[in-house]
């Protein structure tokens, strides 16, 4: 079982003759009734666990954000799930929170 076509077909390339079902994730949409302009930090969500979320975290910390706060200083960044590695907490300041398990 996955969540899309893409590793659906992946899977299907790598082992034929598994059954492979896709079933999507579903969500509803609460909306919010603050406006973009209102808004202002921005999260990552993801488990530390594994390895490619951490890595996407310090390539954003390195090469994004500094460039998002070179326009918009008071803009925090966000880290958000469980098991942050330590690598991750140390990078934990006034404009990087980092929440742990939400």
């Amino acid at each position: 079982m996955t969540h899309s076509t893409v590793e659906a077909e992946i899977l299907a390339g790598e082992v034929p003759d598994a059954p492979v079902t896709v079933w999507p994730l579903m969500v509803d949409l609460v909306g919010t009734k603050v406006s973009f302009k209102q808004r202002r930090d921005i999260c990552f969500l993801g488990r530390y666990r594994h390895p490619p979320n951490v890595d996407a975290v310090f390539y954003f910390v390195r090469e994004v954000l500094p460039l998002i706060w070179a326009v918009r200083p008071e803009i925090r960044f966000i880290i958000a799930s469980a098991n942050p590695t330590l690598d991750l907490q140390d990078l934990a300041s006034d404009r990087i929170i980092i929440t742990g398990m939400i």
